[in-house]
């Protein structure tokens, strides 16, 4: 049933997101907000309205939230890694 592959592919992406770690990529994270989007409308075409259908939106919302939180440690880490660069290049040789 491509219901359950969506059941599964979520549990995947939830898993990846889990995976991203202190300082996660821009890039693995653009990837992974497009495959919650995905996701997202597979959601609205195969699964019909009920429990389960809540429960799916309910943990595709939640990796929307992972995702904000995955992006902001991203940004942050760019961040560091250009004040890093900036310091070594300002430093006395």
């Amino acid at each position: 049933m491509e219901s359950d592959d969506l059941e599964a592919e979520l549990a995947d992406t939830i898993t990846r997101l889990g995976g991203l770690g202190p300082a996660p990529t821009r890039a693995d994270v653009h990837a992974l907000r497009e495959r919650v989007g995905v996701l997202f409308s597979k959601l609205s075409r195969t699964v019909p309205d009920g429990p389960r259908h809540d429960r799916l939106h309910a943990a595709l919302r939640r990796a929307e939230q992972l995702l904000v939180h995955a992006s902001e440690r991203a940004d942050r880490a760019v961040t560091v890694a250009h004040i890093s660069a900036a310091r070594r290049r300002a430093a006395p040789r």
